[in-house]
């Protein structure tokens, strides 16, 4: 009889590892991606450009030196994103987030496509990079270039990203050369709509593949998950009580029995914490964002919304990692005390 209480409390303190597990991943995940402020604060701009923009300035440095054939000139890249952000008028990164967060958050509880357009004001960092501040960054940028010929200084100032200066040549009046034909340029690509507002509709967005449609779906299922995630937590509740009925008859009974689940548990959350990152990243790269990029917006938003998911999965894997450590902590406790218990039993 003692025999099968075990065997039976060993198969309860199994599905107590399995039902804690799932709910640690479930109620983390909800509280990182059904909380509007934790989402905005994972897609700070600002942060998320100083991963994002060096990458996209290595690329169309690549594209202009092609179509000029020139070599690849040494550039700062972490130095001329840095100028950029020094642009942008202060908080408007932030209300951009805001923005698109409010309306992302309206989409998915009410599912309403009509209504699901983001508005983005971009007048005050075109005003920005119209203006002084845009010709500053324009002669920061150029400081930063090799010399050239002036034969090539001529073919590069018909709208195209310069990647070489003329040697002796004033870097102001350079400048303002640059500035009146490259900045339309920039404006004319970015600018969508009508006085400088640029429409994303959510639906489109949302449904441009199965693997997008499926990632919404499960995004709403947390959603509608999430005033009740906590009932998770009655399983292995329930699971710890049965096995104090079944076989715990003393101490060191209760330290051992509930101790290695509770440590199991905690090893496999710290392991899942680890592994999510990666697993997420190598998702996004596969599935969502396997199709080629069509307009420029597309090239903005891609890079931003991955770099944004997957800080996300890293405040998801965050949480989950210190609470499976704290759990892992509680039952090695258990398991010492048991070990404790059990020796000063015996010796008495």
């Amino acid at each position: 009889m003692r025999g099968c209480l075990q065997f039976f409390a060993g198969i309860v303190g199994l599905m107590f590892v399995a039902t804690a597990v799932i709910a640690l991943l479930l109620v983390n995940a909800t509280h990182v991606f059904t909380n509007r402020e934790v989402v905005k604060e994972a897609l700070g701009l600002e942060a998320i450009l100083q991963e994002v923009l060096p990458e996209l300035v290595n690329t169309t440095i690549a594209e202009q030196v092609a179509v000029q054939d020139m070599p690849v000139p040494t550039i700062d890249t972490t130095a001329i994103t840095n100028m950029v952000l020094e642009t942008m008028p202060v908080g408007w990164l932030d209300s951009v987030v805001d923005t698109a967060v409010d309306g992302t958050f309206d989409y998915l509880l009410t599912g309403n496509g009509e209504t699901a357009v983001v508005s983005i004001d971009l007048n005050p960092m075109l005003n920005q990079l119209q203006g002084e501040p845009g010709r500053l960054l324009v002669v920061r940028y150029l400081e930063t270039l090799p010399f050239c010929t002036p034969l090539q200084l001529l073919g590069l100032l018909g709208g195209e990203i310069p990647t070489c200066v003329p040697e002796g040549m004033s870097l102001d009046v350079l400048s303002r050369q640059v500035h009146g034909a490259v900045i339309p340029m920039l404006v004319s690509q970015v600018t969508v709509g009508q006085g400088g507002i640029v429409q994303i509709p959510l639906a489109a967005i949302f449904s441009s593949s199965p693997k997008m449609i499926e990632t919404v779906q499960r995004i709403r299922f947390l959603h509608q998950l999430a005033p009740q995630v906590w009932l998770l937590w009655l399983l292995p509740l329930l699971c710890l009580l049965l096995i104090l009925v079944l076989v715990v008859r003393s101490w060191w009974q209760w330290g051992m029995w509930w101790g290695w689940p509770l440590a199991l548990t905690g090893f496999v959350g710290l392991l899942l914490s680890l592994l999510i990152p990666g697993m997420v990243l190598g998702w996004l790269r596969t599935a969502v964002f396997s199709t080629a990029t069509t307009t420029t917006i597309d090239s903005l938003w891609r890079p931003l919304l991955q770099q944004g998911i997957i800080n996300l999965s890293e405040s998801w894997a965050s949480r989950l990692g210190w609470q499976s450590g704290i759990i892992l902590v509680l039952g090695v406790l258990f398991l010492v005390f048991g070990f404790i218990a059990r020796k000063t039993e015996f010796s008495s």
